[in-house]
């Protein structure tokens, strides 16, 4: 009580004059500059592709070993191996972060079918060759996150290629 007395008390003193500035205002630093073309800036620079899928996500799954991770001309990705699966001796599942090709530059002879993977637009198509299925998930306008499932079957290899596109998505900006 004491204490909100003094607060209030210390309140009332008025000092003559036109209120300003201590500094003048100058430039503002990086942290305080967030203009609204940079705050919702999606990119995927800081996307590890190992990172996406968590523990017990790669255990939902049926992986078995470790994350294979690469790296090629821009690309960075990570593999995994899905054993004994439904689909005949398993599959392969790959992700891919394409930090300068967007949705539009998704190759493949074969129909691509838009697909919302959850706030995110996408593609999925039967890759050429028959090698598997793919979603691709559009990060931005010039960026994507593949999801690839390869072995076996390509049109059965679609449900786990989009089932690992949902788990992936919140994970992207």
């Amino acid at each position: 009580m004491t204490l909100l007395i003094l607060a209030l008390a210390g309140c009332t003193d008025r000092t003559p004059g036109t209120p300003a500035a201590v500094h003048p205002p100058g430039p503002t630093t990086s942290a305080e500059s967030t203009n609204t073309t940079e705050s919702t800036k999606t990119t995927t620079e800081d996307i590890k592709a190992c990172s996406l899928l968590s523990t017990a996500d790669l255990g939902r799954l049926g992986v078995t070993g470790e994350a294979k991770p690469g790296a090629s001309k821009g690309v960075t990705s990570c593999e995994w191996r899905v054993s004994n699966a439904q689909s005949g001796d398993g599959y392969t599942i790959g992700l891919h972060v394409y930090g300068n090709r967007s949705l539009k530059d998704a190759v493949s002879a074969n129909p691509k079918t838009s697909v919302r993977v959850g706030g995110h637009d996408g593609l999925q198509y039967v890759a050429d060759g028959g090698t598997g299925c793919a979603v691709a998930i559009g990060v931005g306008a010039a960026s994507r996150v593949d999801v690839f499932v390869s072995g076996a079957g390509e049109a059965a290899l679609c449900r786990p290629a989009l089932d690992v596109a949902r788990l992936v998505e919140p994970r992207l900006p």
